[in-house]
């Protein structure tokens, strides 16, 4: 396998991107892939899943009025750019 920061073909990459992804897996390290000696990309690691976080602004914004009204006409109109 490549040392750290070695900066391995496009080739190499190409045909060895199973076992590349493999050892980025099980050591934890990233693979700099590149060109004529250039780092281009790095395969690194998922760390972390994503997560949908639910009602993060929970207690910190507050709605004011009836959010279910319409809007006021002026106010539409200065979006669409027209006159109502």
């Amino acid at each position: 396998m490549t040392a750290v920061n070695e900066v391995i073909t496009m080739h190499e990459a190409k045909s060895n991107l199973s076992s590349l992804v493999k050892a980025v897996k099980e050591t934890g390290r990233p693979i700099i892939i590149g060109a004529h000696g250039k780092a281009e990309v790095m395969i690194v690691p998922m760390t972390t899943k994503p997560v949908k976080k639910i009602g993060v602004m929970k207690g910190r914004i507050e709605i004011i009025g009836d959010i279910e009204e319409p809007l006021p006409d002026e106010l539409i109109a200065s979006f669409e750019g027209t006159d109502r």
